[in-house]
């Protein structure tokens, strides 16, 4: 059968608070979309984790729901990663495809 193509979204959190304290302001707006992926589970993964930095316990998950935009304003104590998305989705998913549009805006 077809395989399957996973694009992996990865955030280096030294490069991610770099890029936030910059200007000195360190504030960002992550905004991110999805669309094609009715009936998403959260085992099938790819959901965005945000964490305070040296910490373990999660702030926030965004997970993939149809027609639904995320967005989350955070300061660079705030870090985000992508969880993998994971075998189910071939079985949850129409095609084992969705699409995911990601855009981070640092002030």
């Amino acid at each position: 059968g077809p395989g399957i193509g996973l694009l992996y979204t990865i955030h280096d959190n030294d490069v991610e608070f770099e890029q936030q304290t910059k200007d000195g302001k360190g504030y960002s707006l992550d905004a991110r979309l999805f669309f094609n992926c009715e009936n998403w589970s959260i085992s099938c993964g790819g959901y965005t984790s945000y964490v305070a930095k040296d910490e373990d316990e999660e702030l926030l998950t965004a997970s993939p729901d149809e027609n639904t935009l995320t967005i989350v304003y955070k300061d660079s104590e705030t870090l985000s990663f992508v969880k993998y998305v994971s075998d189910e989705l071939n079985e949850t998913v129409q095609n084992g495809q969705f699409n995911d549009i990601a855009v981070t805006y640092y002030e």
